[in-house]
Protein backbone atom coordinates (compact mmCIF):
# COMPACT_ATOMS: atom_id res chain seq x y z
CA UNK A 1 0.00 0.00 0.00
CA UNK A 2 2.95 2.61 0.86
CA UNK A 3 3.68 1.94 -2.53
CA UNK A 4 0.90 3.06 -4.24
CA UNK A 5 0.74 5.74 -2.38
CA UNK A 6 4.48 6.49 -2.91
CA UNK A 7 3.46 6.98 -6.67
CA UNK A 8 0.37 8.59 -5.97
CA UNK A 9 2.17 11.39 -4.36
CA UNK A 10 4.52 11.29 -6.91
CA UNK A 11 2.22 12.17 -10.00
CA UNK A 12 0.15 14.93 -7.98
CA UNK A 13 3.89 16.16 -7.76
CA UNK A 14 4.26 16.00 -10.98
CA UNK A 15 0.79 17.69 -11.49
CA UNK A 16 1.88 20.58 -9.81
CA UNK A 17 5.31 20.59 -12.03
CA UNK A 18 2.96 20.18 -15.27
CA UNK A 19 0.39 23.06 -14.25
CA UNK A 20 3.51 25.79 -13.67
CA UNK A 21 4.71 24.49 -16.96
CA UNK A 22 1.18 24.91 -18.75
CA UNK A 23 0.60 28.10 -17.07
CA UNK A 24 4.03 29.15 -18.44
CA UNK A 25 3.75 28.20 -21.58
CA UNK A 26 0.08 30.10 -21.75
CA UNK A 27 2.02 33.20 -20.51
CA UNK A 28 4.17 33.06 -23.67
CA UNK A 29 1.53 32.28 -26.04
CA UNK A 30 -0.26 35.73 -24.64
CA UNK A 31 2.94 37.72 -25.13
CA UNK A 32 3.54 36.14 -28.98
CA UNK A 33 -0.27 37.07 -29.14
CA UNK A 34 0.28 40.77 -28.64
CA UNK A 35 2.88 40.62 -30.87
CA UNK A 36 0.85 39.32 -34.28
CA UNK A 37 -1.59 42.00 -33.03
CA UNK A 38 0.79 44.77 -33.32
CA UNK A 39 2.30 43.11 -36.50
CA UNK A 40 -0.55 42.42 -38.33
CA UNK A 41 -0.15 38.78 -38.24
CA UNK A 42 -2.28 36.29 -38.13
CA UNK A 43 -2.88 34.16 -34.68
CA UNK A 44 -3.42 30.75 -36.65
CA UNK A 45 -0.02 29.61 -37.98
CA UNK A 46 -0.45 25.80 -39.18
CA UNK A 47 3.47 26.39 -40.23
CA UNK A 48 4.36 26.53 -36.73
CA UNK A 49 1.97 24.09 -35.34
CA UNK A 50 3.05 21.31 -37.99
CA UNK A 51 6.41 22.30 -36.44
CA UNK A 52 5.83 21.87 -32.55
CA UNK A 53 4.02 18.37 -33.49
CA UNK A 54 6.77 16.95 -35.75
CA UNK A 55 9.17 17.77 -32.90
CA UNK A 56 6.86 16.56 -30.17
CA UNK A 57 6.88 12.99 -32.61
CA UNK A 58 10.88 13.68 -32.79
CA UNK A 59 11.56 13.79 -28.90
CA UNK A 60 9.06 11.38 -27.81
CA UNK A 61 10.36 8.52 -26.48
CA UNK A 62 7.73 6.63 -24.70
CA UNK A 63 5.77 5.30 -23.18
CA UNK A 64 2.77 7.79 -24.29
CA UNK A 65 2.94 6.85 -28.42
CA UNK A 66 3.15 9.79 -31.25
CA UNK A 67 -0.52 9.39 -31.68
CA UNK A 68 -1.95 10.43 -27.52
CA UNK A 69 1.23 12.55 -27.45
CA UNK A 70 0.25 14.89 -30.73
CA UNK A 71 -3.49 15.00 -29.34
CA UNK A 72 -2.35 16.42 -25.83
CA UNK A 73 0.00 19.20 -27.71
CA UNK A 74 -2.88 19.54 -29.75
CA UNK A 75 -5.66 20.57 -26.96
CA UNK A 76 -2.43 22.67 -25.47
CA UNK A 77 -2.04 24.56 -29.14
CA UNK A 78 -5.37 25.37 -29.21
CA UNK A 79 -6.09 26.87 -25.48
CA UNK A 80 -3.12 28.68 -26.26
CA UNK A 81 -4.40 29.93 -29.40
CA UNK A 82 -7.43 31.09 -27.14
CA UNK A 83 -5.23 33.36 -24.93
CA UNK A 84 -3.54 34.42 -27.96
CA UNK A 85 -6.27 36.27 -29.60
Amino acid sequence: MADLADWRCRIDEIDGELVTLLNERASCAREIGEIKHETGLEVHDPNREKQILDRIRNINTGPFGNDELVGIFETIIASCRKIEM
